[in-house]
């Protein structure tokens, strides 16, 4: 499954993905270490680079900052594919 969902705060501009353009989520099963997700925490969505741990994910936000996170405290939405700007109606 692919679909697409539009930024809407500054979290991606590390990856150079910024609010009000939109981005292009595949939807997948299998994590590949270092690519960017899109992961539910909480009640918001944000893009990681996601490396598997044992007890669950260690995200990185894309400027060195990195920290652990257990299975039950995230939701992967799927592997980011690209983003784009366009105008949405």
């Amino acid at each position: 499954n692919i679909y697409a969902l539009q930024v809407e705060d500054n979290h991606l501009e590390h990856f150079g993905i910024y609010p009000g353009e939109m981005v292009v989520i595949q939807a997948e099963h299998t994590i590949e270490d270092g690519n960017v997700y899109a992961c539910q925490i909480d009640q918001g969505v944000y893009g990681y680079n996601l490396y598997s741990t044992e007890n669950g994910f260690r995200i990185s936000n894309g400027n060195g900052t990195s920290h652990d996170l257990p299975l039950s405290e995230i939701k992967v939405l799927g592997r980011i594919l690209l983003s784009y700007k366009c105008k949405v109606f």
